[in-house]
């Protein structure tokens, strides 16, 4: 089970991304891609991660290097609308408490159409 809140209606001081993840009697801990936090055995470690990014620099160059390259794009769109998809299906499942299908049906020369359940 997860939650995933995106709001900007906390304090600017705290963490603008945090994800918190249990199992197995252990907690991990990210704040903004930059600090991750374990803690096992009523022991912490604290990890700090200089230079990574969120992937937005990366993902720019490797769209202009597409372009310039006259290749396909990182992610294409059938992805996209896949992944959009997904997320209506989403909102659905929590509004009706039911498991939701994704499909996504493209047609060129052939009929290919990807299904699965979330």
């Amino acid at each position: 089970m997860g939650s995933i809140i995106y709001t900007s209606a906390g304090d600017t001081a705290y963490p603008k991304e945090r994800v918190e993840i249990f199992g197995e009697g252990s907690v991990g801990v990210i704040e903004n891609f930059q600090k991750t936090s374990l803690v096992k055995n009523g022991k912490r470690s604290d990890f700090r991660h200089r230079g990574s990014g969120k992937g937005h620099r990366e993902e720019v160059e490797a769209f202009i290097q597409a372009l310039r390259s006259n290749q396909p794009m990182p992610i294409s769109p059938e992805e996209l609308i896949f992944t959009t998809l997904s997320t209506f299906k989403m909102v659905e499942s929590l509004q009706t408490n039911l498991p939701m299908n994704v499909e996504f049906a493209e047609r060129r020369e052939e009929t290919s159409v990807q299904e699965e359940s979330i």
